[in-house]
């Protein structure tokens, strides 16, 4: 990579960088935040950005050296259709494709090894988009403007740019050097991602059989169809959540962390199970396997209610299980994080159980809005299950809100910010605008006969269920105490600095093409 010299100084990088942040209004502010945000000194800033290079292990030029791999031509026509811009990430596909293709057909739990790796590489086509697309989308109206496409309609010379220009690799090397962090990327994910498939299926065939006795109370002989990830939030090296397809139809879920804490919720609503002593309002417990730093889970699947008394055992229920989750300062039980499994509400991710706070300023007297808002971060409120507004803080119009919470999201709800969304697909005016976004329903709420039953109207339920729980802790205060730190002693969980969709905007802001030049903007932006 060619240095950031090119007679541009570090004052012109750090101008430009005060132009990411239109609310500051001098540069002594700027400098406050390097240091407060990324920790870079102001004086240190110059061998900063000298010191800041691209160390990208795979070069453009011997990407294009790997010979062709036989599996990926033989899925390639299938693939094209489906994914437009599928020739930009082939060069980077086909560089990792062989070796993890030749692991997969020596493991026996695979139906068919082709089938499943054509459906892997289609989901990392879709991935590998997402940190590439605005720039896709900016190449092609630069050569629809230079006259480089040809074609009598707008679709053909889409179609040109996909299929000729996109397979010319003096031009597919020249735009990886050019948007260099943004090939690091692509190449650092899809080699992440071909070493995280072969991980899921070293731990399901070394669990294959306690998947199936224990999770899936099955003796079948089954074997892995496919399996999708990209589920949720990404950890180390972009190691996601992932649904793993049987061939009989049965589905497990493994996640690329320790289902320690999952467990010790499960002993813990035993605990209250038992002290409750009532087997008709006893709170689900997620079957799961913990590994060191994986796990499997049970695949909880949304069903109806059979009839009120059931929702209203349902509602009940969640009374109990906000009070388990307020006992163990659980954050970030929102509606994607609750299934209504029939008279059940089932939590399905239990990472921010034992949720610390930061304390962000450090003084004495505090202004009375500071002193509400921590009162209400300690409150069962902080939880995200109760109803909540989540309003845009730069848009004045308050009336525009959503309630993402797990008593909420009944319908899709218009959202308080703007999405990014491609405007005129395959043609070679494809454009991304920012429109109004929404946000759509989940299943979180019980239904009969497929009509949402709103919480609103079983609060009685929800505080008797509570109140109920509450008093169990409150009487055997000592011995929760006791039987927490025995359970959970030890144990890792999940700190969120940044509420997800804070982070999403975030995230969506930092794939723009000037941030994808240079990896030094891109950890200005995103810190």
């Amino acid at each position: 990579m060619e240095k950031q010299s090119r007679d541009i100084t570090y004052l012109d990088i750090k101008n430009y960088w005060f132009t990411l942040f239109p609310e500051l209004s001098s540069m002594d502010e700027l400098d406050k935040i390097l240091e407060e945000v990324s920790h870079i000194k102001k004086d240190n800033i110059e061998s900063f950005i000298e010191d800041y290079e691209n160390k990208i292990e795979i070069g453009v030029d011997g990407l294009f050296k790997k010979e062709s791999s036989i599996v990926l031509e033989d899925i390639s026509y299938d693939i094209k259709k489906e994914v437009s811009f599928y020739n930009f990430f082939k060069p980077i596909l086909n560089f990792f494709i062989a070796d993890c293709y030749e692991k997969i057909k020596c493991l026996d739990i695979i139906e068919n090894p082709k089938t499943f790796i054509s459906c892997f590489i289609k989901n990392e086509c879709i991935k590998l988009l997402e940190f590439s697309q605005r720039i896709l989308v900016l190449e092609i109206n630069i050569a629809r403007l230079n006259g480089s496409l040809k074609g009598s309609t707008k679709e053909e010379r889409f179609n040109y740019y996909t299929d000729t220009i996109l397979n010319d690799s003096d031009y597919l090397k020249s735009v990886y050097k050019e948007y260099s962090y943004m090939y690091k990327i692509l190449v650092n994910r899809c080699k992440w991602d071909f070493e995280f498939i072969l991980e899921v299926l070293t731990h399901t065939k070394e669990h294959m059989s306690e998947i199936k006795s224990y999770i899936l109370n099955s003796n079948e002989d089954i074997k892995v169809k496919t399996i999708v990830s990209s589920l949720g939030d990404s950890h180390k090296r972009g190691r996601t959540v992932s649904i793993i397809n049987f061939t009989n139809r049965d589905k497990v879920i493994f996640k690329p962390r320790s289902l320690e804490l999952d467990n010790g919720f499960n002993k813990f609503i035993d605990y209250l199970n038992e002290k409750h002593n009532d087997v008709n309002s006893n709170l689900y417990k997620v079957k799961v396997i913990s590994g060191e730093n994986y796990g499997f889970c049970e695949f909880i699947e949304r069903k109806d209610c059979n009839n009120e008394e059931e929702v209203k055992q349902f509602y009940y229920r969640t009374g109990k299980l906000l009070g388990a989750l307020f006992a163990l300062n659980a954050k970030d039980i929102h509606h994607e994080n609750i299934i209504a499994m029939g008279n059940q509400p089932v939590v399905i991710d239990l990472e921010a159980l034992f949720h610390s706070d930061v304390t962000l300023m450090d003084k004495r007297f505090f202004k009375s809005i500071e002193v509400a808002q921590k009162i209400i971060e300690s409150s069962v409120y902080s939880i995200g299950f109760l109803p909540q507004k989540i309003s845009n803080p730069y848009n004045n119009d308050s009336s525009t809100y959503v309630d993402v919470s797990a008593f909420g999201g009944e319908e899709n709800q218009a959202a308080p910010f703007k999405a990014f969304k491609l405007v005129n697909s395959n043609t070679d005016e494809i454009k991304i605008e920012k429109v109004e976004g929404f946000i759509e329903s989940q299943n979180n709420n019980p239904k009969v006969n497929g009509e949402i039953r709103k919480s609103e109207y079983y609060i009685d339920e929800i505080k008797q269920g509570f109140a109920d729980i509450y008093s169990i802790l409150y009487e055997n205060k000592n011995e929760v105490v006791e039987l927490v730190n025995y359970i959970f002693k030890g144990m890792k969980n999940r700190f969120i600095l940044r509420p997800t969709y804070i982070y999403g905007q975030l995230m969506n802001t930092s794939y723009h093409p000037d941030f994808m030049r240079d990896e030094i903007h891109r950890y200005i932006v995103s810190g």
